[in-house]
This record gives C-alpha cells, structure tokens and sequence, in this order.
C-alpha cells in the first residue's frame, strides 16, 4: 500500500482518502477485534516497545486495522542493523499506514529523568528509513512543551507531526509523569478543554505544512501511575482517577479537527474495557467512524461571519467552524470553544435553504443567507447544509 499526502493534509492509500481513528492504546481487557468493531481503523504497533512497554508481536488477525508502527530509539544510529531489519519486514504489509520516530523526543522541564534525543540524531535514522521505504509517512509526536523553534527542529526526522494534550485531570493529584511541579497537565494560559485546540495550532505552526495528527485523552491522568510517580507508591490512587466524560471528549475531536487536525490518536492507556469510560470513547468513535467520508473530504472555503447574542456571557474563541465536501455534500462541523452557552448567527450561505443536523433529527432554516443556532457549553454540531 501506497500512502500519499493531498496538498490539504489528508493522507490517500493508495489514493483512497483516509482519516486515521488511531487506537494509541489497547484498553485493559481488550482484543484487536474489539477496536475495529468499535470503529478504530488503525492501532499503534509496538515493534520495540518504548518507556515502561516492551515489544510486541504484530498480530496475524488485524480485523481491518490499518499498522502504524512504532519504532522507539531504533532510529538513532546506534541500531541502524535493527531498524533496517525492522522496515525490511514491514514495508511490504499490505496494511502498513505509517511509522513512528521516538514519541517526545524533546528534552522535557516536568520529567527530566526521560531520555532526550537530539534531533540530528533522529534525523539520521529518518533518511535512512525513507531510503528503505519512501511509500509510508514517518509521524513525530511530541509532548506539549517546547517552543514551537525548538519543536521544529524535529521536522526533519518526520513527515507528519502532533501532540499530546490531556486536559482533564482531579485537583490535587500528586506528580508523576507528565504532571508539572504545579500541579497543573498543561502549560498553556488556558486550563481549560478549550486548550486543546490552541495545541492543535501550535502543531500547525510547527509542522510548516505536514499534517497534524493529535492524540485525544481518553484515560485517566491517574493511570499513568508508575516509576516516575512522587511518593514512591507507583500504584494508581483510585480517589484521583478521573475519565473524560463522553461530552468533553466529544468536543476535543471536534475541536482538534475543526482547528486543522487530519487524524486522532485515542490515548487509553490502562483503560479498563467494558467499563462505563469504554462505553463513552466507544460511542464516541462510532461516530466519528460513520463520518470518516466527511473527515477525509476536501476542505472547502465557506466565508461566514460570525454575530452572537448577549446572553451574559463574554465571547472569546467563540464557535468555530470547518466545512468539508464529500460526494457533491457540503457539510459544517462547529464546536463551541467556552464552558459557557452560545447562540449564534452565521451569515455566507448563499443559495443555502436548510442546515440539517446529523445526528440530532432537527433542521434549522437559512434564511437571507443566515443561520441562527444555540449551543451548549463545549457543545458540537454538525450540519448538512442543503
């Protein structure tokens, strides 16, 4: 399988669009099989494992499942034998969507006992891999911090890049990878889910073209319990356990992408499957499976102007909106970046007489070239305009 890069990010295989639904974890409890039938469409292959995981075997049954294979260090010079022999065995998967360099490979203020692996080093093995294999995208994820500058410097170990941010998280949780001396997961101004799509920008400018692919907080903080965790005790504290809720989750996709993201990397680390938190990132991916057409379209250029009313509320972000086109359909995604309500007015849609609501069997009429509609905080529509 060829993979491909449109000029507007969005990967082709074999020249089908493809928006990756990515299962970055395998949820406790859980099989391949049980990812495709929650509408997965990759999952992420541990070829050497990585910090605290161990390598695993690629499984023979991927149930549809497209492999996104994560290399670890083994693109720094020092294995150059095994990451040959590695891409020698994986290019020709007829499944084969992409590769992974070292995840985070910055150096990191909150967690300074990680490895930092200078670029330059990354980018040796990068030539090489492309060498072997010049069919599938290598993706650089990186963690939240760092100037987009220095971040930059990783472009040239990296066809695709994104990051990582987790904002939902108990007051008062104690420190362990990833939490800051502060207490606080992100280190953006905005504390807020809203912060999710800022990070998705900041990939934008960092990645100079590529395409960003963000992976979405599906786990508990709390689950990343471990060596790395202040007080010794490595084992999880069930009191600060905190899962996403259906809706917040609901609104970070949305957001990430309405904000430039072409693909989502699902973070389930430790997440028990069957639970009630499963049950929400499973409705949550189902729906985004049924859209993927959608996702994977072309984005269009919909001039709207945005008006709201006074409902006592400041207007920062705002809604915002992506329109995309698939099979002569226009269609509006828009997600409401505050945890405050929001009705708003859009005006631009020529020759538009209705915006039909996927998913929520209501319509509301454009009149004039306007459309009037209200939402909740955090809260996501996505229309059919006919």
């Amino acid at each position: 399988m060829h993979v491909t890069i449109r000029p507007d990010r969005i990967l082709e295989c074999d020249g089908k669009p493809f928006f990756p639904l990515q299962a970055r974890h395998l949820p406790k409890g859980a099989t391949w099989r049980d990812m495709a039938e929650a509408g997965f469409n990759c999952f992420r292959h541990l070829v050497f494992g990585g910090l605290n995981m161990t390598g695993v075997e690629l499984p023979a049954e991927r149930h549809g499942l497209k492999v996104c294979a994560y290399l670890y260090n083994r693109t720094n010079p020092e294995y150059e034998g095994e990451l040959t022999a590695a891409v020698e065995h994986l290019r020709d998967l007829p499944d084969l969507l992409s590769y992974e360099n070292c995840n985070e490979p910055a150096w990191r203020p909150d967690a300074p006992e990680v490895i930092h692996h200078p670029a330059e080093v990354l980018a040796s093995g990068y030539r090489l891999l492309k060498q072997l294999d010049p069919h599938h995208p290598v993706h650089q994820a990186h963690s939240i911090g760092g100037t987009v500058e220095a971040l930059r410097a990783y472009n040239a170990c990296a066809d695709i890049v994104g990051c990582n941010p987790y904002p939902v998280f108990p007051p008062g949780m104690r420190r362990h990878i990833g939490i800051r001396p502060d207490g606080r997961a992100l280190d953006s101004p905005d504390q807020t889910l809203s912060a999710t799509p800022l990070y998705t920008r900041k990939m934008l400018e960092v990645g100079q073209g590529r395409p960003v692919w963000m992976q979405l907080q599906a786990m508990a903080w709390e689950d990343f319990a471990g060596p790395f965790t202040e007080g010794g005790d490595p084992n999880p504290d069930p009191a600060m356990i905190l899962y996403p809720t259906y809706a917040q989750m609901r609104y970070m996709a949305f957001a990430d992408i309405i904000a430039g993201a072409t693909g989502l990397l699902f973070s389930m680390y430790n997440l028990p499957f069957g639970s009630p938190a499963w049950v929400d990132v499973r409705r949550l991916i189902g729906e985004l499976s049924e859209l993927h057409d959608v996702l994977a379209g072309r984005t269009v250029d919909l001039p709207l102007t945005s008006t709201y009313r006074n409902l006592g509320f400041t207007i920062w972000n705002g809604v915002q909106t992506l329109a995309k086109e698939y099979d002569g359909k226009l269609y509006l995604l828009a997600a409401n970046n505050a945890f405050d309500p929001a009705e708003v007015t859009w005006s631009g849609f020529t020759g538009a007489s209705t915006l039909e609501m996927l998913g929520e069997n209501r319509r509301i009429p454009a009149r004039n070239n306007e459309a009037t509609d209200s939402f909740g905080p955090y809260g996501v529509h996505i229309y059919q305009i006919r």
